[in-house]
């Protein structure tokens, strides 16, 4: 028996459940946005850029997603 700490972090990963992978229509969903809108979004880098599983199948994964979308946030102007 292995014990965690003895597992190197190279390997640690593998054991860990991959986040989930969202189609170009799910995020569209998720951000109450058009698909078009999801494809301008990428394209000009707003969001992170997907991964692709064929030649037309784009997917992002969900914490890459969503920590691309926290980044890209500005500070609301608050006038004082």
């Amino acid at each position: 028996m292995v014990k965690t700490g003895m597992v190197p972090e190279a390997v640690r990963h593998i054991a860990q459940p991959m986040d989930e992978l969202m189609t170009k229509r799910e995020v569209a969903a998720y951000l109450k946005c058009s698909v078009r809108q999801v494809e301008i979004l990428a394209h000009k880098n707003r969001i992170c850029q997907p991964i692709y599983l064929g030649e037309s199948s784009p997917r992002w994964h969900r914490d890459a997603l969503l920590a691309s979308l926290a980044a890209g946030q500005q500070p609301a102007n608050v006038e004082g």
